[in-house]
């Protein structure tokens, strides 16, 4: 038998085995850091995510922005495409994992999803904070898009593609963050989104501002991604749970069913 200590090679993590079980860690590190020996009594839950997704440990700042962010999208609400799969999933007897699957299957998507999030973010890396530069991308987004696993975007990717109106709690996230955190990223969308949405014909969403925030923490637009989809799993949740305990009946859409206005049937 070979008595060598096994290694499991990762720049992110680290186990030292039980001298009894080698099935067993004894102690873990995360980037260096001794897991339940240093982060455990010191590190709140914010700098850990940080930590984990970008391998330092976070600034002030960019603890303050991640909470504000991780508050703002923890429950996106039953008006949620991700959260009302969760709901019908859960309402309809699936278990627990299969109502979070459903919530991310739908919320992977370019419309309001994941998909839409990761768009949004190449196009601050490519436009950063240059209005002109903006323009193009806003313009000629349908031209560059690239179908591949994905459907091309139905709308450019960070505005609202059924509203008029810019959406009361986005304005609401970007402005408080613009007074409680510092990053050009923001305070240039909150000085341009009128020209942005005079250019797009569409209001900027909540994408945009979630966006913005993840490039100041300099998110790549995989990370963000797979950080927005982490997020809003709360919500879909809490809310998979109670429809799960309160049946069907109670489903709080389409009450009276749904009436077809050109029925085949009749």
């Amino acid at each position: 038998m070979n008595k060598d200590k096994e290694n499991i090679t990762s720049k992110i993590w680290m186990e030292e085995a039980e001298d009894n079980n080698p099935f067993l860690a004894k102690t873990s590190y995360l980037y260096g850091y001794d897991v339940f020996g240093d982060l455990l009594p010191n590190a709140s839950y914010i700098e850990y995510l940080y930590l984990l997704f970008k391998g330092d440990a976070p600034t002030e700042n960019q603890c303050k922005l991640l909470e504000i962010i991780c508050v703002a999208l923890a429950n996106p609400g039953p008006r949620d495409h991700s959260v009302m799969a969760a709901m019908s999933s859960s309402v309809g007897g699936s278990g627990n994992a299969a109502s979070l699957m459903a919530a991310l299957a739908v919320g992977a998507g370019s419309l309001n999803g994941g998909r839409e999030l990761f768009l949004c973010m190449q196009q601050w890396d490519i436009a950063e904070c240059e209005l002109d530069k903006w323009q193009h991308e806003i313009l000629s987004y349908a031209d560059d898009a690239v179908e591949d696993i994905w459907p091309v975007a139905t709308h450019c990717p960070g505005f609202e593609p059924h509203s008029d109106i810019i959406k009361t709690q986005t304005i609401q996230l970007l402005e408080l963050l613009c007074e409680k955190t510092e990053s050009k990223y923001l305070n240039w969308l909150s000085q341009n989104m009128n020209q942005l949405n005079s250019i797009s014909g569409a209001p900027i969403s909540m994408v945009s501002v979630v966006s913005a925030a993840y490039k100041t923490l300099d998110f790549s637009a995989e990370q963000a991604e797979m950080f927005y989809l982490l997020s809003r799993l709360p919500g879909a949740a809490v809310h998979a749970l109670e429809q799960q305990s309160i049946g069907w009946k109670k489903f709080p859409f389409w009450p009276n069913g749904i009436i077809l206005s050109n029925d085949p049937q009749k």
